[in-house]
């Protein structure tokens, strides 16, 4: 019975029905690693050639700020990290979930394009409030992404190969950026 479903699945993703992508994503759960990183992802949209998704890091100290070293005399002293090493660290991180969703997405169906929004809750200074912004809007194609080594890419260099949003500063990290959406006019483009 499972083996019948399972083919029944790869039959639909394979002549590209979106409920059998919607049912082969279920079966698969390609974001569950994410989980353990504090990030939800949700697929936002899906089309038979694009996939929108979006992920939500609840956790911004999932980076730590501080750094441990070994002294000379062999104990370990811990002091806060520089600004600007933790920023990097922290677009490293964030640039790195985009590309492990876009790597499981193409995984599992036959789209050519992935778009991911990744963002988190920030304080809006005008309410005083958190609100929801999104820091890195990527579209990634599958015959670029196939090209990457990634025993040797630095995750945040890799994104220029792809069409993206992002506004980051060394020494304060992201800015709010406008998510992409798959009816941009050159997302439909091949």
């Amino acid at each position: 019975e499972s083996w019948s479903k399972k083919r029944r699945i790869a039959a639909g993703v394979m002549v590209r029905e979106l409920a059998a992508y919607r049912a082969a994503l279920d079966l698969a759960r390609p974001y569950e690693a994410l989980r353990a990183f504090k990030s939800r992802v949700v697929v936002a949209e899906l089309q038979p050639d694009v996939v929108t998704i979006r992920c939500h890091i609840d956790d911004e100290e999932i980076v730590p700020r501080e750094e441990m070293k070994l002294t000379a005399s062999g104990k370990v002293s811990t002091k806060e990290m520089a600004a600007g090493k933790y920023w990097l660290l922290h677009q490293d991180h964030v640039c790195s979930a985009a590309l492990r969703i876009a790597r499981e997405t193409f995984a599992v169906l036959p789209v050519h394009r992935v778009i991911v929004n990744i963002g988190a809750s920030q304080l809006d200074t005008a309410t005083g409030h958190p609100r929801d912004v999104v820091f890195l809007a990527a579209s990634i194609e599958r015959d670029a992404f196939g090209l990457i080594n990634f025993a040797a890419i630095d995750p945040s260099d890799s994104f220029k190969n792809f069409w993206h949003r992002m506004k980051f500063k060394k020494a304060s990290g992201f800015d709010a950026v406008e998510p992409i959406t798959s009816d941009e006019q050159w997302v439909s483009t091949r």
